[in-house]
């Protein structure tokens, strides 16, 4: 079936579409905690993946499904791809189990984003808990940039047990 029989948009020529599935190589990995690692991610073959802040792509884990997960990589810095991933699940367990040279399959990025410039010469409040803070990421970085040189910034952070 083509991509138009099902109801796909179709790419411009040489450009993927969101919906088409792009194989990507794990560049590097870092465990964070114990149950959550970071993936960077380089695509094996085209340009790098263009996104902004709040988006998400379709992380698919050969043989074993697809999750959709939050990029937290920063977008200024976008030739890579970087997700945050807890392991909670099949797939999330197999894709932080993951090592540098193994490929993963993308689609996407989906979502509006955020346009973070939106808000220059405002306040900017962020809050997040545990893994919640990967999808603001990109933000923050974001953020830094843009207001450095005409804002005050204030960064705080807690840990816990939880519970």
């Amino acid at each position: 079936m083509t991509q138009a029989a099902l109801g796909r948009p179709r790419a411009a020529a040489g450009h993927p579409s969101a919906f088409d599935l792009r194989e990507f190589r794990v560049t590097r990995r870092r465990q964070d905690t114990a149950d959550t690692a970071t993936l960077s991610l380089a695509p094996l073959a085209g340009d790098p993946l263009d996104f902004t802040a709040g988006q998400f792509t379709m992380v698919y884990a050969f043989g074993v499904g697809e999750v959709p997960l939050s990029i937290s990589g920063d977008p200024a810095r976008g030739k890579t791809l970087m997700h945050t991933i807890r392991d909670v699940g099949g797939v999330t367990h197999t894709l932080t189990q993951l090592r540098r040279g193994d490929v993963v399959g993308i689609r996407g990025p989906y979502g509006h984003g955020w346009d973070v410039a939106d808000a220059r010469g405002g306040d900017v409040v962020l809050v997040a808990g545990g893994i919640g803070l990967a999808p603001l990421r990109p933000a923050l970085l974001q953020i830094c940039l843009l207001y450095t040189s005409d804002a005050a910034a204030e960064c705080c952070g807690g840990g816990g047990g939880g519970g």
